[in-house]
């Protein structure tokens, strides 16, 4: 079965590791109830451990109950199940995925590393069970939905895709790499995360263009220069706002260029083993076996979508681009091009005046900007460095105009 991925960006690269699901025990609310909270402000790692043993716990009984099923297949009973069972993982899945990716405590971060880890090696474990797979593809769904059939039919193929019906020397291969995905995976995503690179500047000079309040928290060090980090609140502003195009050089090029070199060899380790995961499950390239159960199904139908596109967009990309050069031009008179990070200050500077003026209104922008992430995000606590006190988010009005219908609440 393949893990469902979070949203940062970094899972991507994840796929499944060692562990062993605990002992089933009885559940202490009900699956829904238990669904409902988002885990992402745990009070201790310990706490968030627990949670994920009660994932792995409820994702074992459900499935020795399928394994274990005798009789007819139905959709009301065995896919059901299966469904609940996937249900559990992917919320397992995301919780730990945004919890090692945002929480400001680095144990905590680890815990969240850990049960990604320990979910993997289950979800590999499910994925190959030549059980739950018979029970699916005994199951006779003539009379349901063509949307039931679809989604089983899709599950059917996920199995198959996974290397259930291969050997079982293959099969053993398959989960050792999907372990050793896994593991590369966090290592990569936690080399970027945990980089610790900073540009330093001489003075506050070279901040021109920054808000006044981006610019007292920037004051030069007991060394004299001026820090700026690699974390987002402190990059977004420099790319949106500096009208010193060395100063946005620097920092950009800093940002892109978080573990490197150390993350080199990590990709390229990470790339020999899906190579050598494609071709034992059937397929000359881990291209084709990611993209064969999505709506694209072949790298050839994606790269000639992707030229297709480029064809079409080329026009308004050339007249966007000549409007970007022209506001460029307002500062840098000889600017001939758009470097990659001039881009965002150029969509700025085609804002009103009002916006793009060094103004309070502006500057209460990006400390609201701040202080919802730290309250969305972290449940009030700080997510990484440069966020504002919770104190000062006092009088800056943030509130929801319209709610987001969500099925999950934040806990």
């Amino acid at each position: 079965m393949k893990p469902v991925r979070t949203a940062l960006l970094c899972l991507a690269l994840t796929a499944c590791a060692t562990a062993s699901a605990p002992q089933t025990s009885a559940p202490s609310v009900g699956l829904e109830e238990f669904l409902a909270p988002i885990r992402v402000n745990p009070a201790s790692p310990a706490e968030f451990t627990a949670y994920c043993d009660e994932v792995l716990a409820r994702g074992q009984a459900m499935r020795e109950a399928i394994e274990g099923a005798r009789g007819p297949a139905t959709i009301a009973v065995d896919f059901q199940q299966f469904d609940d069972l996937t249900r559990v993982i992917g919320s397992g899945f995301n919780d730990a995925g945004l919890l090692s990716e945002t929480h400001p405590n680095a144990d905590t971060r680890a815990a969240g590393e850990a049960c990604i880890q320990r979910l993997s090696a289950f979800s590999t474990e499910v994925g190959l069970s030549r059980p739950i797979y018979d029970r699916l593809v005994a199951i006779d769904a003539s009379g349901d939905t063509d949307a039931t059939r679809l989604a089983l039919t899709r599950a059917i193929e996920e199995y198959q895709r996974s290397g259930v019906d291969k050997d079982e020397a293959t099969r053993a291969r398959v989960t050792e790499l999907q372990n050793e995905i896994t593991e590369v995976g966090l290592n990569f995503a936690r080399n970027i995360r945990e980089d610790e690179t900073e540009v330093t500047f001489p003075s506050v000079a070279a901040l021109a263009g920054l808000p006044d309040d981006y610019i007292a928290q920037h004051q030069p060090g007991p060394d004299g220069l001026v820090h700026i980090t690699t974390n987002y609140p402190d990059v977004g502003p420099i790319l949106n706002y500096a009208t010193r195009e060395d100063t946005r050089r620097q920092v950009y090029v800093a940002f892109r260029n978080r573990a490197y070199p150390q993350n080199e060899q990590v990709l390229r380790d990470l790339l020999v083993k899906r190579y050598e995961l494609a071709r034992l499950l059937g397929q000359s390239n881990y291209a084709e076996l990611i993209t064969e159960d999505k709506m694209i199904r072949t790298p050839e139908r994606a790269q000639s979508f992707i030229d297709e596109l480029a064809g079409v967009a080329r026009p308004a990309a050339t007249r966007d681009f000549q409007r970007q050069i022209d506001r460029l031009r307002r500062i840098e008179p000889n600017a001939t091009t758009v470097p990659q990070w001039s881009g965002r200050l150029c969509a700025n500077l085609g804002a009103p005046r009002a916006v793009r003026s060094r103004s309070p209104s502006r500057a209460r922008l990006l400390r609201v900007r701040q202080c919802a992430h730290r309250h969305v995000l972290a449940g009030g606590g700080s997510l990484r460095r440069r966020h504002p006190p919770l104190g000062q988010c006092a009088g800056l009005g943030i509130r929801v105009s319209k709610p987001m219908k969500c099925t999950r609440t934040i806990s």
